[in-house]
């Protein structure tokens, strides 16, 4: 390989790491406005209901939370492929390039990261709408 830069190329998975892991912050950071919105909204107007409505954000965000996750682990790995020099690739970025049985949707979803977020903000929704006095 001419001209392959090692460090160049780390650097640059690296970045991707980076961003996956500052949207991952910015979906928690989102679901919070849009439940808390909805939540107020639903004392406001006295309608339970809405509280039922907040968990569909919630579990969209919690989906695209652990598709980020799965592709976070996935540059993680490759980035220590590169690293350790167990693979021969000029700026390679394509992260199916490992062995990706571990880093599955599954078990992103169910990684304390995710569900240890979004799940007390599921069970709160659903206190509210049962514990609602209207």
């Amino acid at each position: 390989m001419t001209g392959y830069d090692k460090v160049a190329h780390l650097q640059m998975i690296q970045g991707v790491i980076s961003r996956l892991a500052a949207n991952s912050f910015q979906f928690k950071a989102w679901c919070i406005a849009i439940v808390s919105a909805l939540v107020a909204t639903a004392w406001a107007i006295e309608n339970s209901n809405l509280c039922l409505l907040a968990s569909a954000p919630v579990l969209s965000f919690l989906w695209l939370d652990a598709r980020y996750l799965r592709d976070e682990r996935r540059f993680r790995k490759l980035y220590s492929l590169v690293a350790e020099e167990k693979v021969e690739m000029d700026y390679d970025m394509n992260p199916s390039l490992v062995d990706s049985t571990k880093s599955t949707i599954d078990s992103a979803v169910f990684s304390p990261v995710v569900l240890g977020f979004y799940g007390p903000v599921l069970m709160m929704l659903g206190c509210l709408f049962l514990l609602a006095p209207y």
